[in-house]
């Protein structure tokens, strides 16, 4: 994990020599969370997927310890730099003391959800969103939004026919919450019958 103090003219190595999948900077502080993939951990002879955190600004790390699964995006809540959610492939996850612990928030998502991003809403930290992915047959990408900081989801993307979309990421607007961005990619029809023969875009 490389480090820059110029707007990217010089860069240094923080001193963490692995693989770096997801990143979260606490806003007004020097607290940096770093979450580390499964293959370099194992490479290293630890176990699967730990989230590392610096108080110093990348000066040093520590280990908060085994996750149990790879993760793809962190966030930190900009009003409580103690206060991440992660998104795996086995659904939300979120710490309350910055990393230390973590607990499954995923009432109201699909059963095993792969979530694939998470956004916070910059202007009121309890609204999260996240997209998930369900493989074939029961395929399609979903949008979920929380109000209550993970303790319960409900699907946002009902005008849509989900079936055809992998969502793969989700932006607010900082000036205006209610306005969202998703990037999506179509489906590919590598099966014998492509998901949208099923349904009328």
């Amino acid at each position: 994990l490389f480090k820059s103090t110029d707007a990217g003219t010089s860069w240094a190595d923080t001193g963490l020599p692995y693989r770096v999948d997801a990143l979260a900077v606490a806003p007004q502080s020097a607290l940096v969370y770093a979450a580390v993939g499964a293959a370099t951990i194992a490479a290293g002879g630890q176990e699967c997927c730990s989230v590392f955190k610096s108080t110093n600004g990348g000066g040093s790390w520590v280990s908060t310890g085994s996750f149990g699964d790879a993760i793809s995006r962190l966030i930190v809540d900009p009003q409580n730099a103690a206060t991440l959610y992660a998104a795996t492939n086995i659904g939300v996850y979120k710490s309350t003391d910055a990393a230390a612990h973590w607990s499954a928030v995923n009432s109201g998502l699909p059963f095993t959800p792969s979530i694939n991003t998470l956004a916070l809403d910059p202007q009121n930290s309890n609204v999260l969103y996240a997209t998930t992915y369900e493989s074939w047959p029961i395929a399609g990408g979903q949008i979920f939004r929380t109000t209550d900081g993970g303790r319960s989801w409900s699907m946002t993307n009902t005008a849509w026919d989900a079936a055809l979309f992998d969502v793969a990421l989700v932006s607010i607007d900082p000036q205006n919450a209610g306005t969202l961005y998703v990037g999506v990619s179509l489906f590919d029809c590598s099966w014998d019958v492509c998901p949208s023969d099923y349904w009328e875009r």
